[in-house]
């Protein structure tokens, strides 16, 4: 006996083969889920597969020493540099054609705008007054906020935006 408590109908004078099922239940998971990692699932996609909540997964490949991969996320800077199409959505003003990222054409008047007003000195809430005061919407026709104004202006910042042929 395992300690467990017979069921009500169990004769303690008969016979009886107990099973009992994922006597190693960590050792079973990681089994299956290693495998599948390392075919380059995602921790979602092992999770969808398997009904194993995400951070179990996580957790059970820590466990067992799988070495996690970085998530995908990338900056605006590697969307700009690299010479082909990425999951990841084009930065504001630009768009993907083909495999090449290039200027989008509704975007960047609205961009060059933004440019000229940081260029001018205007803060960040201010141009963004100014772009819902003239109704530019955002790539999601939304109004302006001070927050994407910011990160378009940490972009011309970092420099790794160009714009009308110059590096800003």
């Amino acid at each position: 006996m395992d300690g467990r408590p017979l069921s009500a109908t169990c004769r303690i004078s008969e016979h009886h083969d107990f099973l009992s099922l994922f006597q190693d239940r960590k050792h079973r998971i990681f089994s299956i889920l290693a495998p599948l990692y390392r075919q380059g699932h995602s921790l979602n996609e092992i999770s969808r597969m398997t009904a194993i909540p995400k951070t179990t997964v996580l957790t059970e490949l820590k466990r067992g020493g799988m070495q996690i991969r970085p998530n995908k996320s990338v900056s605006a800077d590697v969307v700009l540099q690299q010479k082909f199409k990425s999951s990841a959505p084009p930065p504001y003003g630009f768009t993907y054609i083909g495999a090449r990222l290039e200027k989008d054409a509704k975007e960047y008047s609205t961009l060059l705008v933004v440019h000229q007003q940081w260029q001018s000195g205007t803060s960040a809430t201010a141009i963004a007054h100014y772009l819902n005061s003239k109704n530019f919407k955002t790539r999601m026709q939304k109004d302006w906020s001070r927050n994407v104004i910011l990160n378009i202006i940490q972009r011309f910042e970092n420099k790794s935006i160009t714009l009308e042929g110059s590096t800003i």
